[in-house]
Parts: C-alpha cells; structure tokens; sequence
C-alpha cells in the first residue's frame, strides 16, 4: 500500500535517481519502493522535478567552468606577455623565454572560434565552401580513376544458325516442298 511521502522524500528519490540511473538502486539507497519509483517516473511533477534539478547542476557546473576558464585565460595572457618558464639545468635557474609563435597563433584560433560560437556567429559559410571544395576533388578523382579503369568494349561479331533439317535431307526437301516441321527433326538436333 501507497503511504505518502512528503516532497523532500520526492526530491531525494529524483535526485538519486539522476545519480544512480537505476530503479533498484534508488530503492536500495532512499528506501521508496520500485513500484513507488516507476508510478512516480509516470507523474507529470517527476520531469518538472528533472528539470529544475538538471538546471540548477548546470548552472553550477557552468559557474565552475567559468572559473576555470578565467583563470585559464589569465595563464595564456601571462605566458603570452612574459614568455614561458624554462628550467636551465646547469645553472639551476628558471627564466622566462619568449612563446613561440606557432603557439601564440593556435591559441588565438581556438579562442576566436570559441568566442564567435558564445557570439552564435555563422561558422556555416565556411564548412559549406570547405565541403563544396571537398567534393568536387572527390567528383574529379572519381571521374578519372573511372576513365582510367574502364577498358573499351569487345565487339563479337557471329551469326546464328539454326539447323532443323535433316542433313541427309536438306536439298530434296526444299526441292520437293516437302514438310519441314518439327516431325523431321533429329533426336539430337537443338531447336
């Protein structure tokens, strides 16, 4: 029998459930039974619930991400304007030597594509014009691997002939007008 439970006990039960993924684990840890889970899996406060619990870890997780990122940003920001650490072994010392320009470069790329993605500009001109252009090279290969594996056709020419008249027969019967029908045919003679 369905005793009532009051919405903290809900709350745990989607939250592990989030957790765990698994009805009989979330039965084991919450103590709510699994037909309890599965009536409450069907309920339209269930994915409300999901949602707001979803949103809220998003939001967390993306305020730990931007920390991370601001931070991140700050490292390349200092690499960039004093140089990287190297270590030089024979004199124990750390110095700063200036970021390779390779490096700077692929840097700045990547920053600028993440930047016009949060910006929502249109990356899409330039992966169609870069498929476009793929697809043609293909067509062109295709095109010429083709000319050069095909070889020209072989003309045979040859005439059919069909013997139905017997060979012993075949002037006196035409001289004659004698019937040819399929009477006369030999037994091993193919028609």
């Amino acid at each position: 029998m369905n005793k009532p439970y009051p919405d903290s006990k809900k709350l745990e039960v989607v939250t592990t459930y989030l957790a765990l993924g698994k009805t009989p684990m979330v039965e084991a840890v919450t103590g709510v039974s699994r037909h309890t889970i599965r009536q409450w899996k069907m309920q339209p406060w269930w994915l409300e619930l999901v949602e707001q619990i979803q949103t809220e870890s998003n939001q967390e997780l993306d305020t730990k991400l931007s920390k991370i990122i601001d931070r991140s940003l700050d490292a390349v920001n200092d690499r960039i304007e004093n140089g990287d650490f190297s270590f030089n072994p024979k004199t124990g010392a750390v110095s700063r030597t200036p970021v390779k320009l390779r490096d700077v470069h692929r840097v700045s790329v990547d920053l600028l594509d993440k930047r016009d993605l949060l910006r929502r500009k249109p990356v899409e001109r330039l992966e169609q014009a870069a498929t476009v252009d793929i697809l043609q090279k293909l067509a062109t290969q295709f095109a010429s691997w083709v000319k050069n594996n095909i070889k020209e056709p072989k003309v045979i020419e040859a005439e059919v002939v069909l013997d139905i008249l017997p060979k012993n027969n075949t002037n006196e019967s035409q001289e004659t007008g004698e019937n040819t029908s399929n009477d006369s045919l030999q037994p091993n003679q193919i028609v």
